[in-house]
């Protein structure tokens, strides 16, 4: 059905490669999520990123079924060895997350393996983002585009400082983008007002359970709407 959408807007699947819990420390910290109705949940935050874990065997399984339908993939890794497989299985770009833009040995391995790289900005300040900049940039990855990350899961409006994406924009003269925090879909209507090129929005088939992300996910009936508009 998303195929039906692509004269309006150009449709890449987004995942993530987690294939080792050790990116995540093993200790007591916590992470909070609701449901669309309110209803809150904590979690060990090594508990969650273990059960979302899996093998480089099952993501293959999963990047050739979408290969099948045609679908482009772009994906968040938090690994070498799930960098190496991301760009061996075709992949069209590697994301890196707001926890590790300050991570320079990260962002270079990530710049390295010679694809596209979004790093997510987070709360960053200018001076990390320039960093962070600098540093794929020095391994002559000149194809970065930066992405704005409202902090918040959902993020109430003023967290969105949707400015962000014009100030990065004039700050480092390149692409940006927006990856949606909020309910629904209208900032994502004016990200594109504000110049970004990319946009990333969560849909899943049973946007009412309580699990990460839920909360700012729209129901995959929602997709084509949303890329008409």
């Amino acid at each position: 059905e998303a195929r039906d959408a692509e004269p309006y807007a150009p449709l890449i699947l987004k995942t993530e490669i987690l294939n080792d819990p050790e990116v995540c420390l093993d200790d007591d910290s916590t992470q909070v999520y609701q449901s669309k109705s309110g209803k809150r949940k904590e979690e060990r935050y090594r508990d969650l990123i273990e059960r979302k874990v899996l093998t480089l065997e099952t993501y293959a399984r999963i990047l050739d079924r979408c290969k099948s339908h045609g679908l482009s993939v772009l994906v968040s890794v938090y690994t070498q060895s799930g960098a190496e497989f991301a760009r061996d299985q075709g992949c069209v770009a590697l994301k890196t997350n707001s926890g590790n833009v300050t991570n320079i040995a990260h962002i270079r391995m990530v710049a390295s393996m010679g694809l596209p790289i979004i790093i997510d900005t987070g709360k960053a300040y200018l001076s990390e983002v320039d960093v962070a900049l600098r540093q794929a940039r020095g391994l002559g990855n000149d194809a970065v585009i930066l992405q704005h990350s409202p902090d918040g899961h959902p993020a109430p409006p003023q967290n969105h400082n949707m400015r962000t994406l014009a100030t990065l924009k004039q700050a480092f003269d390149v692409h940006t983008g927006l990856s949606c925090h909020g309910r629904g879909v209208d900032y994502l209507v004016m990200a594109v007002t504000l110049g970004a090129k990319i946009l990333e929005k969560n849909f899943v088939e049973e946007d009412w359970l309580l699990e990460q992300d839920y909360a700012i996910s729209e129901p995959i009936t929602n997709l084509n709407e949303t890329l008409r508009r």
